[in-house]
């Protein structure tokens, strides 16, 4: 199994830490046959096929866990989740991203342990007539279990539209992948200020 397949695996699997609800509504998708993109009207975000390098792996636009798209990039594997905040656990009108955040970085250091870098900063998002704010971090590990104690990278990242968390978490072997992520983020309409 390649790195960049195990990273994958790996992203998907620690990226659902919230189940919905029963009766809590979807997030909202368009689906375009003939383009193959996914749309979330509610959002402004459109998931082609192809963004920024990155190729789609998987689309799961109606899983009870929120909405999951997969992603691998040269440099590693994405994986976003797009779910209503009172489905994820975060009923209410705050902000509720540091709580998010917060989550999936206990989940990635009880998985992966200590790390010898972490920066954080703030996320950004305008789509069309929307628009997000949110958190993100970026934790260099320095033994991934799972890897034979390979050092790698891990970024999250969450952003509230309305009241939909867009959240991503993206696991990456080298420094360079974080560029990476980053034109995938610009071409979503995100950017980290």
């Amino acid at each position: 199994m390649t790195t960049r397949l195990a990273l994958f695996f790996i992203s998907a699997l620690s990226v659902s830490l919230h189940a919905a609800s029963p009766g809590e509504g979807n997030v909202k998708w368009r689906f375009d046959s003939k383009s193959h993109v996914w749309t979330s009207p509610e959002t402004g975000i459109a998931l082609r096929g192809s963004i920024a390098g990155f190729k789609q792996k998987s689309a799961e636009p109606y899983d009870k866990d929120g909405s999951a798209f997969g992603y691998e990039g040269k440099h590693g594997a994405l994986t976003l989740i797009i779910e209503r905040r009172a489905a994820g656990g975060y009923p209410g009108t705050g902000d509720c991203t540091p709580d998010v955040r917060a989550n999936y970085l206990h989940e990635m250091h009880e998985r992966y342990g200590k790390t010898d870098s972490e920066r954080s900063f703030a996320l950004t998002c305008t789509n069309a007539s929307k628009s997000g704010r949110g958190l993100g971090t970026v934790c260099h590990f320095v033994s991934f279990p799972t890897f034979g104690g390979m050092p790698a990278y891990s970024e999250v990242g969450v952003v509230l539209i309305g009241d939909i968390l867009f959240e991503y978490r993206y696991s990456f072997a080298s420094a360079a992948g974080e560029a990476e992520l980053d034109a995938f983020l610009r071409a979503l309409g995100m950017k980290k200020v």
